[in-house]
């Protein structure tokens, strides 16, 4: 009271735990969503000095890559970004990707994940492993078997020791619902309908056209940052 004028009115009892949830809520929308991002495969196949369209340029994934990682960015969706190459051993991206969620989990700190390619391989492993929710953009399936690793590690020494390690990582869903999965029946490296038939039993966003990188990406922000939110803040 302000003399015989009211400046401020309390609400009643009743109704702080209802709007507490409101407010807290309200903030949670506020604050940047926690993701480590796993890009696909960065490799450089060349002929000459004509590059193949099946293979972008290591530039070209670099960019497209960042592209991504900024896209999510710009949406409010804090990333921590996994370089990925053909030559890794998967064991050891594990190793770099366990280190990353100790570490978020220490500080008390939720994490989900994003892939692409190969990152939506890797990322179905771990979120299917520690219950995390994940995002799976034109995700391998049988990436062990996959005709572009074969292709880019031909003659290469590390070739089956990969594909032995990319086949301990495969995965059977057994928690659809923490998972989104995004494709484009245009990916011309994998057939959508095996992504669709080994990830497909929850969320799913299943477009004509487009490509292996998931064209109008940008279109799709908000759909990615409502799924991370229902998850994160429910």
């Amino acid at each position: 009271m302000n003399g015989d004028m009211v400046v401020h009115m309390a609400p009643p009892a009743s109704r702080v735990n209802t709007l507490m949830d409101r407010l807290l809520g309200w903030l949670a929308t506020m604050q940047p969503i926690p993701l480590i991002y796993l890009p696909g495969w960065r490799y450089d196949r060349r002929n000459g000095n004509t590059e193949t369209a099946m293979c972008p340029s290591t530039l070209d994934k670099r960019l497209e890559a960042n592209r991504q990682q900024a896209l999510l960015a710009g949406a409010g969706i804090d990333t921590t970004d996994i370089t990925t190459s053909p030559t890794a051993q998967p064991r050891d991206v594990m190793q770099q990707l366990e280190s990353l969620l100790a570490a978020e989990r220490q500080q008390g700190r939720q994490v989900g994940l994003i892939g692409h390619a190969i990152g939506g391989y890797y990322a179905a492993y771990l979120a299917e492993r520690y219950q995390l929710p994940a995002v799976l953009i034109n995700p391998l399936v049988k990436a062990y078997q996959s005709l572009l690793l074969a292709d880019l590690l031909e003659d290469h020494p590390q070739l089956g020791l990969v594909q032995s390690q990319l086949k301990a990582l495969a995965t059977t869903i057994s928690q659809p619902d923490s998972m989104m999965l995004m494709l484009q029946k245009g990916d011309l490296l994998q057939d959508y309908r095996q992504a669709l038939d080994c990830y497909g039993h929850g969320n799913q966003i299943v477009l004509n056209g487009g490509s292996h990188q998931f064209a109008h990406l940008e279109d799709w922000l908000p759909a990615i940052k409502g799924f991370f939110k229902r998850w994160f803040y429910a």
